[in-house]
């Protein structure tokens, strides 16, 4: 535990609910957490728990992050106003709040939501499962799908040591993730609302030019490009995966549909995946590439 300021207290609080109880807690900041039960939980900054009990949650730059909530787990609180990530909530799990004035509000339950730079993300009485509310006034759950990939991966690269498989498997809500990857993917489910992939470039396996995406484990890339109605689209990839029942796929994700190739050649060769459709319609699609095999590891290269 290290302090920011000679006269604040980095724990403070011995009675109330829920009381003060910290198991292999990080905090590095002012006024960390009052009134608590922090079990495996992380804060960078100001006060990012007061009156709640937390199971391996972070707060992160956040006043008042997690706030008189009974029981928050696996989740995440950024950059939030004051009593502005999750605010007398019933119960969260595997969410994550992000620069709001209130994320998640009221008597509620949250799995695998997501809150991003709100007035008010969800508020009370409400059941939430794979919601995501985006610069909202009142539980608007339609996402831009730029804004999501923006906030997805620049703020998961942030943290990412931090957050994944450190998660409490009991406490699981849902098989999936908010994208819709399984959970889990690793040893332990990881915080907040995304199962992350294992990715990273390399510059040695690669079939014409370096350097290719090689996913270890459960994992998938989306990549995003424009589509205009009538005209004709092609996109492909090259991939080589270890032997596998569960071989590596290519998925093109439009408002209409999901069009899903999977590999055929798991014997370590490379082999090209191909898809060319007419689109019904002008729009931003997904290019998805997903690695099926919790034990292999897949590469992807030259991608267009």
């Amino acid at each position: 535990m290290d302090g920011v300021h000679p006269s604040c207290y980095v724990v403070s609080g011995n009675k109330g609910f829920p009381g003060q109880v910290l198991k292999n807690v990080k905090i590095t900041g002012l006024k960390g957490t009052i009134y608590t039960e922090n079990y495996g939980c992380t804060t960078i900054g100001n006060t990012g728990y007061f009156g709640c009990r937390n199971y391996e949650c972070v707060a992160f730059s956040s006043d008042f992050g997690f706030c008189w909530c009974p029981e928050n787990v696996n989740c995440i609180c950024v950059g939030a106003a004051a009593s502005g990530g999750f605010y007398q909530c019933e119960k969260n799990k595997e969410c994550i709040a992000y620069g709001n004035a209130f994320g998640f509000i009221g008597p509620s339950l949250n799995a695998d939501c997501q809150a991003a730079y709100c007035g008010v993300g969800f508020g009370e009485g409400c059941n939430n499962i794979y919601c995501k509310s985006f610069a909202c006034v009142e539980n608007v759950t339609e996402a831009d799908p730029g804004e999501a990939v923006v906030l997805d991966f620049e703020f998961t690269n942030i943290l990412k040591d931090g957050i994944v498989d450190f998660g409490v498997n009991s406490e699981v809500a849902t098989q999936t993730d908010i994208d819709g990857l399984t959970r889990i993917g690793g040893s332990s489910v990881d915080i907040g609302p995304w199962e992350l992939p294992n990715v990273e470039y390399d510059y040695e396996n690669y079939k014409n030019n370096s350097p290719s995406l090689k996913i270890t484990g459960l994992g998938e890339v989306k990549l995003e490009f424009a589509i205009k109605k009538d005209n004709s689209v092609a996109k492909s990839v090259w991939v080589k995966s270890d032997p596998s029942d569960n071989p590596p796929s290519m998925i093109v994700r439009t408002i209409d549909e999901d069009i899903k190739i999977v590999a055929n050649n798991t014997d370590g060769e490379w082999e090209r995946l191909l898809f060319c459709f007419i689109p019904g319609r002008t729009e931003v699609a997904e290019l998805i590439l997903r690695a099926n095999d919790p034990e292999g590891v897949v590469y992807f290269s030259d991608v267009v």
